[in-house]
């Protein structure tokens, strides 16, 4: 049985997505909370501007969204990058196929590297 030693982008999110706990995000958002207090600050006098029809061109409620987006953004791309990078460098040392058959265990590398263990090793490192 030959099975692939790559990981691609959907099982590396896979895989976080099994290794989360359930409670991740409501300890996320529990930390956080003085994030989501500005949050929803600037959230309520939007409305409030709004409802009140105050709101100005440029005003600094409009400038403190445009921050806002601004990290969003930076946030969201940097984390991507960082998720591909790692992910490069997680696949660079894995073999690129493992084929398992009656003699053992046999990683093969992209360079042309044949590693061997045989059940017995195997079952003794595990």
């Amino acid at each position: 049985m030959k099975v692939r030693g790559k990981l691609s982008a959907e099982e590396a999110k896979d895989v976080g997505n099994l290794v989360r706990s359930k409670w991740y995000w409501p300890k996320l958002l529990l930390r956080s909370s003085y994030g989501i207090i500005l949050f929803a600050a600037l959230v309520w006098g939007t409305f409030d501007k709004v409802v009140s029809g105050t709101l100005k061109l440029w005003d600094p409620l409009e400038i403190a969204w445009v921050v806002v987006a601004a990290v969003v953004i930076y946030a969201v791309v940097s984390t991507r990058r960082e998720q591909r990078t790692e992910l490069q460098d997680l696949n660079s040392g894995l073999p690129d196929l493992i084929s398992l058959d009656q003699d053992g265990i046999r990683t093969e590398k992209s360079s042309g590297g044949v590693l061997l263990s045989t059940v017995e090793q195997f079952c003794r490192l595990a």
